[in-house]
């Protein structure tokens, strides 16, 4: 027969344990160890929102000429822009010249632009401004989803950042000071 394995214990806690009282919690939830954290796995959108915006405001500044070539772009047709090569380097032509943060540029970010810029919807915008926030939401989530998802997180999180209100103070608080309570 053999014996049970104890749990190693140092000579200090061993010393320790013998003049306590209480045992020492080698296991357990109660344990001296540190546990393992578990990983988040929840969605960063709100990331994803405030990178749309970012992005955004880099395309409400951008030239005339990148509108054009983004129409041309989306006007294209579809047989082109079926392969992956082709689709980058059109993408990538496009934006060549506008300061963005991911450089150099990942082919899911310039694919994911492509899909954006094709977007039926993005030529029905006729204001710059809308045109820019259309493909700053597109890019937000920079090719961790589609397009077509990355807007709807952000239209999700302005609703909710619009809905939410300002915190406001109690309107009877009491500073015990005379001249200011009213009596």
């Amino acid at each position: 027969m053999t014996r049970p394995k104890q749990p190693k214990v140092s000579a200090r806690k061993a010393q320790v344990s013998a003049n306590s009282p209480h045992p020492v919690h080698t296991e357990g939830a109660f344990s001296p160890q540190p546990q393992p954290q578990k990983k988040s796995k929840k969605p960063l959108y709100g990331l994803y929102f405030e990178r749309a915006g970012n992005y955004a405001g880099t395309f409400k500044y951008v030239s005339a000429k990148f509108w054009e070539k983004a129409a041309a772009l989306s006007r294209i047709a579809k047989a082109k822009v079926a392969k992956p090569k082709d689709k980058l380097s059109l993408g990538r032509n496009v934006l060549k010249k506008v300061p963005l943060s991911p450089v150099p540029l990942s082919d899911i970010f310039v694919s994911v632009f492509v899909d954006a810029v094709r977007d039926p919807n993005f030529l029905k915008l006729k204001r710059l401004k809308g045109r820019a926030r259309f493909l700053g939401d597109s890019l937000g989530a920079d090719g961790t989803v589609s397009a077509r998802r990355s807007r709807d997180i952000c239209g999700k999180e302005r609703a909710m950042r619009k809905r939410k209100k300002p915190a406001r103070l109690p309107r009877n608080i009491e500073f015990n000071q005379p001249w200011l309570s009213r009596r």
